[in-house]
């Protein structure tokens, strides 16, 4: 105990964590003394603490996840899963999401990780685990793409997250626009309608806040840029979001409604989405047209889409 209680102090320390994190030794004897912390409930939150200290420090990260092959990792994971401690199912799941940084998400994302974060998100009895696992879990998803076998499972559980209230609305919208930010990722999105719905209403919401609208209505913007998503977008739900967000006048507010009106005229663009979008969307664009600044570079795309609207009146 008093060792696990000592590195836990080193770690703390800004300047010790990355010396501790390359430390093959040290990693080693945690991974030993959590094997053998199973009785003693201090040592274990020692050694989580001391994984989420030095998983503070970016550069610490790649350290941590490649040690042993990912065994540290593994140890995370069996704490989120089955200690019946609350604090240190918690603690872990806070490390797995210190560790899912840009430069080592791909080496966290593994089915068994996915399996043990979202059975924790969603069923782990106390709020706090499932809360910290959720945005865990997000922050892992954020980095999966259309071609994982487990993609259509990770949207899914994404979306039953917020439903329930466990992921904040800020967390689901930093992932969804970071997944269709990227092209192959775009139309799967689109064919769960619940996904689309959630996505709309986080847009639109006026108790959301500027970073969640902006981020949702990006997303919209994102997916409507796929030619085989338009027909699908044009949901009642989805249009309402736009229209409302294309009308935002306040200049805090000019990338969320400059991106929902981008939205519209892409989805205007098809065709055969026109006669059903022009009740909707045609006074909004005359009224952008007519208050946005001459240089605005959407202005033209604006005026040539109600052009195109006009005869299906």
């Amino acid at each position: 105990e008093r060792l696990s209680g000592i590195f836990r102090n080193f770690s703390v320390t800004p300047d010790a964590r990355l010396i501790m994190a390359q430390q093959a030794d040290l990693l080693n004897a945690l991974i030993r003394l959590s094997s053998d912390s199973s009785s003693n409930q201090r040592v274990t939150r020692n050694i989580l603490n001391t994984i989420v200290g030095m998983a503070m420090e970016p550069d610490s990260c790649i350290a941590l996840s490649l040690h042993g092959e990912g065994v540290l990792l593994n140890v995370l994971s069996r704490f989120v899963a089955k200690d019946p401690d609350s604090v240190s199912r918690r603690r872990a799941a806070r490390a797995l999401r210190c560790l899912a940084r840009e430069s080592t998400t791909g080496l966290l994302l593994s089915d068994e990780t996915f399996r043990i974060l979202s059975y924790s998100a969603l069923h782990d009895e106390v709020r706090e685990v499932r809360n910290e696992a959720a945005e865990a879990f997000a922050t892992c998803a954020a980095s999966v793409n259309s071609d994982s076998p487990y993609y259509k499972t990770v949207l899914i559980a994404l979306v039953d997250l917020a439903r329930n209230g466990t992921l904040q609305p800020v967390s689901v919208a930093s992932v969804f626009r970071r997944l269709s930010e990227r092209p192959h990722n775009r139309i799967f999105m689109v064919e769960l309608p619940e996904l689309l719905s959630l996505v709309a209403g986080i847009a639109m919401c006026d108790s959301s806040t500027m970073t969640s609208r902006q981020d949702a209505t990006r997303s919209l913007q994102y997916l409507s840029e796929e030619e085989t998503n338009k027909k699908k977008m044009t949901k009642t739900d989805v249009l309402e979001a736009l229209v409302k967000n294309s009308l935002l006048i306040r200049e805090e507010y000019r990338i969320i409604r400059d991106s929902a009106t981008c939205a519209i005229v892409n989805l205007a663009s098809l065709p055969s989405n026109r006669k059903c979008m022009v009740p909707h969307v045609l006074k909004t664009l005359v009224k952008y047209a007519a208050t946005v600044d001459a240089e605005n570079p959407t202005k033209s795309d604006v005026k040539k889409t109600i052009l195109t609207l006009v005869p299906e009146l």
